[in-house]
């Protein structure tokens, strides 16, 4: 593909993509609104409109988006404590349940980075994505998925969050 540069002018805080043979000219990405920004944005603007609806079991749960900003602000001041901070990285194994998504957000809001993986990877793929990233906190979904984050041995993985208390020792 042949890839040429745009050089026309872009407004300050955006990212102006370069013209491309698809006939695609340019897009303009703001990055003053974060998702925490606009997370915040939307509680204070519709706090008791749904924000999000789960499925399980057969029955539909629903978030307000004052419910889904307080689920955020609990798993942030967690990370927090935990000494999560800027540019540290929360890996993250399990299925696709709103208290994963919550967690990305807080580890995001803290000025660090989500890395979201698979429950159904096996230890040793595990284990190759923990040895990039070298995160020293993890969020995991449930014993099936703490059991393989203690499996993989990661010397630099020194806590670890769990959703589903299930079957864990205490």
């Amino acid at each position: 593909t042949n890839v040429e540069s745009d050089t026309s002018e872009t407004p300050e805080n955006t990212l102006n993509v370069e013209k491309v043979e698809s006939g695609i000219t340019s897009v303009e990405i703001n990055d003053e609104q974060t998702l925490p920004s606009i997370l915040i944005s939307h509680t204070e603007e519709y706090p008791n409109e749904v924000a999000l609806r789960w499925k399980r079991n057969g029955v539909w749960r629903e978030f307000t988006w004052e419910e889904y900003y307080q689920n955020v602000e609990y798993i942030t001041l967690g990370l927090q404590e935990l000494g999560f901070s800027a540019d540290d990285i929360l890996f993250t194994i399990g299925y696709n349940r709103p208290q994963q998504t919550w967690a990305w957000l807080g580890a995001i809001s803290l000025n660090g980075m989500a890395a979201p993986n698979y429950e159904e990877d096996h230890p040793e793929e595990i284990r190759k994505q923990l040895d990039r990233l070298k995160p020293s906190i993890a969020y995991a979904e449930d014993q099936q998925t703490v059991d393989k984050l203690i499996e993989t041995e990661a010397p630099y993985l020194d806590k670890i969050i769990y959703r589903d208390p299930k079957g864990l020792s205490q």
